[in-house]
């Protein structure tokens, strides 16, 4: 073999070599793009990642104060119905005592009376109070009026 044709080989190894390189370039620019694209969604995921955990943070925040508003309604009706019903049972202890001495003394009118108190703290139903009381808790609009 010559040297023309030694070059001539050479020529063509280097042209196959070129293009050889070549289509490795595109499969390596491919990949990068890939890896790119890969990485902006890697980037979305974790940004979406965090707004999820933000939420979640905003929403357990709320959780644990809409509980504490129930558990803090919770304990004042508790407290505004055995109070109600305390009162009540003062009212008809009174009468009762009342009554005890009106039926040993044999008074009448003192027996009647006690009789008509009795009465009328029994038919009274109590909850219909709660229950106004209870509308007005819930309206924040409505000024509750205490009755004393």
């Amino acid at each position: 073999m010559d040297k023309k044709e030694e070059i001539a080989k050479g020529i063509l190894a280097i042209k196959e070599t070129s293009n050889a390189l070549e289509k490795h370039k595109d499969i390596a620019n491919k990949i990068v793009d890939f890896g790119s694209n890969m990485g902006n969604s890697l980037i979305d995921i974790y940004k979406m990642n965090a707004e999820y955990n933000a939420d979640i943070k905003k929403l357990e925040i709320q959780s644990r104060e809409r509980i504490a508003e129930m558990t803090m309604r919770y304990q004042l009706c508790r407290d505004a119905l055995t109070a109600l019903f305390a009162e009540r049972q003062t009212g008809l202890n009174a009468h009762y005592a009342t009554l005890d001495r009106a039926l040993q003394t044999n008074d009448r009118e003192l027996i009647i009376a006690s009789l008509r108190g009795i009465s009328s703290i029994i038919e009274k139903n109590p909850l219909e109070s709660f229950h106004e009381f209870v509308k007005v808790l819930d309206n924040k609009d409505e000024t509750l009026l205490l009755d004393f």
